[in-house]
């Protein structure tokens, strides 16, 4: 997950590009601030499990949340794009959540596979953070056609991608997110950042082939583990994390092991 620090996003040449920016672009950013955006995003920030870090600790600010939720609202379209355009299974939508988020924007970005190295006592839940992080945009998707919010047209994938790389850009003018901690990860984990690139690259390939013509799985035995993550990832507390962590990745592990589950569209 993305830990917020004040010091990542708060740096004035963000917060000045931020401030030009955004107001020139009002009328069409006010097109894509719709209720199933603005709740898909807030939905993979919380079950993600940065509520349960960021609120303990006392690391949010308030441009640091604003610039936060502006990440997973530009990662939600990418990924609304995706689903819609490809018909995409849920197994399809894990590969490609790992690919994307659990290596591209917390591994490469952010850095996190440099605490492999850096803090090698962490291995373990470090390992689980990368699995936990494959997971959490499923139960989004299911939360969001429960709660029948699923009648706004997604964007189209190659302006939710240019939307999400854009965004990445522009938080790469801090150096402690995007480019730069993509270039230090690789420098001092070079055999793990290359791993997990691979990986991430193979899984993508993967997920995109994922299509299906299948029903949505229909579960309220699912809904209730989704609500009750959601419910558990709202708690400011890092022992509700752990807990986040461990139900998101056996729930999940445990349907993706029926067929039914696995091959229904998202």
């Amino acid at each position: 997950m993305v830990l917020v620090h004040s010091s990542i996003i708060t740096k004035r040449p963000v917060t000045r590009i931020v401030t030009i920016i955004l107001p020139c672009y009002a009328s069409r950013v006010g097109k894509l601030i719709n209720k199933r955006n603005s709740v898909g995003a807030l939905l993979l920030l919380i079950l993600v499990g940065e509520p349960t870090v960021g609120f303990a600790n006392g690391l949010y600010t308030p441009t640091g949340l604003i610039v936060l939720l502006a990440l997973y609202f530009s990662f939600f379209l990418l990924l609304d794009s995706l689903v819609d355009r490809l018909n995409l299974n849920n197994l399809g939508l894990v590969l490609i959540t790992f690919s994307l988020y659990a290596v591209f924007i917390t591994g490469l970005l952010h850095g996190e596979i440099k605490d492999y190295v850096l803090h090698t006592e962490n291995r373990l839940i470090t390992t689980l953070i990368r699995i936990q992080a494959s997971f959490f945009t499923i139960f989004t998707f299911h939360l969001l056609r429960k709660w029948r919010l699923n009648k706004t047209p997604p964007l189209p994938v190659g302006k939710s991608l240019a939307i999400f790389l854009g965004y990445i850009l522009l938080l790469s003018a801090s150096g402690k997110f995007g480019l730069a901690q993509i270039i230090s990860t690789f420098q001092v984990a070079p055999t793990l950042a290359t791993v997990f690139f691979g990986l991430a690259s193979v899984s993508l390939l993967l997920g995109l082939r994922q299509k299906s013509s299948i029903k949505p799985y229909g579960s309220r035995g699912f809904t209730s583990w989704s609500v009750g993550l959601l419910l558990v990832a709202l708690i400011p507390h890092l022992g509700a994390l752990l807990v986040l962590i461990v139900l998101t990745i056996c729930v999940c592990w445990f349907y993706l092991s029926k067929p039914a589950f696995r091959n229904a569209r998202v």
